[in-house]
């Protein structure tokens, strides 16, 4: 599949998912309206997290070796056996972490005992969640795409029936439990999925261990982990602090829009994960990587400027479908925010070369970067404009992060420069 095909293809995936949501979304917001929307974000980011935390941060690097090794089974073999260990031994610790703390996080992230139980699930959850990553992470790198957005189709179906259901019976505590027990469900489905790949075979889950794959693989980790923990945190942060310096309330409709933009941008991120990112793993040539690279932005560019375009002048109905009268407010949000969301996207794309020819320390150069900015300007902009200030940041953040990445990827962007060599 070429990246149209698995856009378009992953699209009809993200698009059942995009519906879960806003119906999920919308209940939510009847059923605990923006007080209530603030609190998932929170345990959103926290449940993030976790999920993510729970592979150990290895993914990216699975799929790279993966991919990279296409022609080298016995080396795709000892990536997929170490892969395999890390994954399990990190999520049992964190699973030990959550069964003695998840008082103290439902206190802490939650504001609330109540929601304890809530965390305790998840610590039994976390394994299943842990080895499904495994497992779509190895598809991915297999590029079996077509088993893998089917997979993500049936797995969206599955996750929404089970939201709908229990977020229309328990509220916002059931939008909680859904959140976490629903990757069980997805757990099963993939299960089902992999047995039938040809490289799916106990045996190379636990052949002979190889310390060389595994360093390989930390060093990716040791990024990802960074990343894992610094992007939720920045969100839980700002939303702390508009909390505590404007209202709850408002900290609910900035987690309204930024759910927006989630949603719509699954759409494209979705494309990049499946294909740009194990495509531009395996490819070696500078001038074929820059031919890659325009091709990536001469589809996706237009894509996300049409779809911010089309929300904006739309964003009263969609105020009105996906939330209550409640959130009005919000609509003096979606300008920057989806300014922002547009040079998100270019930033992703650059951002997925750094980590797909391991070029760690301008990755981490550029993450800080923005973290620094995002954090520092939402509180500056907060306070002189209110809660319009969050989405003002985001949106200057993604600015100075694409000059950034411009700067290092000059030689790559700039055809003169070829010609030069």
């Amino acid at each position: 599949m070429n990246l149209i095909k698995t856009s378009f293809f992953s699209g009809l995936a993200t698009l059942i998912k995009i519906a879960g949501g806003f119906l999920t979304n919308k209940l939510i917001a009847v059923y605990a309206g923006p007080s209530g929307m603030a609190i998932i974000g929170q345990f959103q980011n926290v449940l993030g997290v976790f999920c993510d935390l729970s592979s150990g941060g290895i993914l990216s690097g699975t799929i790279k070796y993966i991919a990279e090794n296409s022609d080298n089974p016995s080396e795709q073999k000892k990536y997929l056996s170490v892969s395999f260990f890390i994954s399990i031994a990190f999520a049992l610790l964190l699973s030990l972490i959550l069964l003695f703390l998840h008082k103290s996080f439902s206190i802490y992230f939650l504001k609330d005992i109540k929601y304890n139980n809530i965390f305790l699930v998840l610590a039994f959850a976390i394994v299943l969640i842990s080895l499904n990553n495994f497992f779509i992470s190895v598809l991915n790198g297999f590029k079996e795409m077509k088993k893998l957005i089917t997979l993500q189709m049936v797995s969206n179906i599955a996750s929404i029936l089970f939201l709908l259901i229990l977020v229309s019976q328990l509220g916002l505590y059931g939008a909680l439990l859904a959140l976490t027990t629903s990757h069980i469900l997805v757990f099963l489905v993939s299960l089902y999925f992999v047995t039938s790949s040809k490289w799916f075979n106990i045996q190379n889950f636990i052949s002979r261990f190889d310390f060389d794959a595994m360093k390989n693989l930390f060093k990716f980790s040791f990024i990802a982990i960074i990343v894992i923990i610094t992007v939720p945190l920045t969100q839980i942060i700002i939303r702390d602090y508009m909390i505590s310096t404007v209202s709850i309330e408002s900290a609910g409709m900035w987690q309204g829009v930024l759910k927006i933009s989630d949603v719509y941008l699954i759409l494209l991120t979705s494309s990049i994960g499946i294909y740009f990112y194990p495509k531009v793993s395996e490819i070696k040539d500078k001038k074929e990587l820059r031919k890659e690279l325009i091709n990536a932005f001469l589809f996706i560019i237009p894509m996300v400027s049409l779809m911010a375009i089309f929300i904006y002048f739309c964003r009263d109905f969609i105020i009105y479908t996906l939330f209550t009268q409640e959130f009005l407010p919000m609509k003096s949000l979606f300008g920057f925010q989806l300014v922002g969301d547009v040079f998100k996207v270019c930033c992703w794309l650059l951002m997925t070369i750094l980590i797909a020819k391991s070029m760690f320390k301008k990755y981490l150069t550029a993450h800080f970067v923005y973290t620094f900015f995002y954090i520092s300007t939402s509180i500056l902009f907060i306070n002189n404009y209110g809660i319009i200030g969050s989405t003002l940041s985001y949106a200057f953040s993604y600015i100075i992060l694409l000059i950034l990445l411009i700067y290092i990827f000059r030689d790559l962007l700039l055809p003169e420069r070829f010609k030069n060599e």
